[in-house]
């Protein structure tokens, strides 16, 4: 196994890793593996975001995506707008055959929004960071450090870039993420309804 940079030729074997690996507790579990792959593509190549997987016998095993939060929320910006109405057909296809999916877009984009609650654990300054947006590994890989492996390799990004900390967040709902980033030194410092935030200090 090896680390190697995520490049376009690799956006098929990524859709494919996230389609089969993420839980339906991400809203884009419900997107086809095309529009994954769209999706994907906008991070491709962009100054300050680091895209990198774990290739075994040809195949992505692993991905780690994140970088300047500023950058990335302006990537998926892009991506809504470019493809608004395949998204469309996809979340309007996906709530009339799945009624978790239409409970989940009632709950969490319309009640969640107006009756949200925070909870701070931790005032803390976290501008000096890098945010990793999106990890997963291969359900048949888990289990033999490869996370770890993907958060160390970002860890040593930042520490290159003179980054303090790392950021990330991660829905409630999902405990092993939740377990597996404590194991890796993370600080929750901020819950929401749907969420847990977490910061770890690289430098």
């Amino acid at each position: 196994m090896k680390v190697i940079k995520i490049e376009e030729q690799h956006l098929g074997l990524i859709a494919k890793l996230h389609k089969e690996n993420f839980s339906d507790e991400h809203t884009t579990f419900y997107l086809g593996e095309d529009l994954l792959k769209e999706y994907y593509k906008q991070f491709i190549n962009k100054k300050d975001i680091f895209f990198l997987g774990i290739e075994k016998n040809g195949r992505i095993v692993g991905v780690i995506l994140g970088g300047d939060k500023y950058i990335l929320a302006v990537c998926r910006k892009q991506f809504l707008r470019n493809y608004k109405n395949l998204l469309i057909k996809d979340i309007i296809k996906s709530a009339l055959t799945t009624p978790r999916f239409a409970y989940k877009l009632f709950y969490e984009r319309i009640f969640s929004r107006f009756f949200n609650k925070e909870k701070i654990f931790e005032n803390i300054n976290l501008e000096n960071s890098y945010n990793i947006l999106s990890i997963v590994v291969d359900k048949r890989e888990r289990g033999k450090g490869l996370g770890k492996l993907l958060i160390d390799e970002f860890e040593k990004i930042s520490k290159k870039n003179n980054k303090a900390f790392l950021t990330l967040s991660v829905r409630k709902a999902n405990k092993n993420a939740i377990a597996f980033y404590k194991k890796v030194r993370f600080i929750p410092y901020k819950e929401t309804n749907l969420g847990l935030y977490l910061y770890k200090k690289v430098i």
